[in-house]
């Protein structure tokens, strides 16, 4: 049903703590992340950077 073992070991779980859905990870080197850049991608690094400028302003 998921195609071969390679093909399988490329299904991901989204890495955003408050989504859960399930993507192909259809990047060169299959390292993808998030299931959607715009969305969890961007989320996760608009978090990542205001928690820096944060730290940075104590």
């Amino acid at each position: 049903m998921l195609g071969t073992p390679a093909q399988a070991g490329r299904i991901r779980i989204c890495a955003a703590d408050d989504c859960s859905a399930r993507f192909y990870d259809r990047s060169p080197a299959g390292r993808r992340r998030w299931c959607s850049m715009q969305t969890c991608g961007n989320a996760a690094k608009v978090r990542a950077h205001r928690a820096r400028q944060k730290e940075a302003a104590r």
